[in-house]
C-alpha cells in the first residue's frame, strides 16, 4: 500500500497502528468517487462520444467507446 498510494493521503488519512484492513477502508471512503459521481462522469462520456468530431483517430475512438461500454 505505502508505494501505490501517496504519502501525504496515507499520513492524513490513516494511522500507522492502523491494521492494513483498517487503512484500506479508511482510504476507500475518503478517496473512492461517490456512485453518482461515477454514473455522471460515464454518462457525459458517452455522450461525448456519440458526437464524434470528424478529425478524430478512429482507433482512438474506438477503444474510448469500448472502455465506456464496458464500464456501463
Amino acid at each position: 500500500m505505502e508505494q501505490t498510494v501517496a504519502q501525504k493521503h496515507l499520513r492524513q488519512l490513516t494511522n500507522k497502528s492502523d491494521y492494513t484492513i483498517e487503512r484500506y477502508s479508511k482510504l476507500k471512503a475518503k478517496l473512492e468517487p461517490k456512485k453518482e459521481d461515477q454514473i455522471s462522469r460515464i454518462i457525459a462520456r458517452y455522450n461525448r462520444l456519440l458526437l464524434k468530431p470528424a478529425n478524430q483517430n478512429v482507433e482512438m475512438w474506438l477503444g474510448e467507446w469500448e472502455d465506456v461500454i464496458s464500464k456501463c
